[in-house]
């Protein structure tokens, strides 16, 4: 979260490396990045939204 910080780079904290793993179709998991700038924008959207 520090270097995401350091390079002003939106980041989201949600749920566990194992579901974000099954969100993606793989092993667990303990990050995703995201390219799509629409599609950052909506997950962090509904991210927000949930909690």
């Amino acid at each position: 979260m520090n270097m995401a910080k350091h390079r002003h780079i939106d980041y989201v904290l949600a749920g566990e490396k194992a579901q974000l793993g099954m969100a993606v179709g793989k092993a667990q998991r303990a990050v995703i990045g995201v390219l799509d700038k629409g599609f950052a924008a909506l997950i962090k959207g509904l991210v927000e939204e949930k909690n």
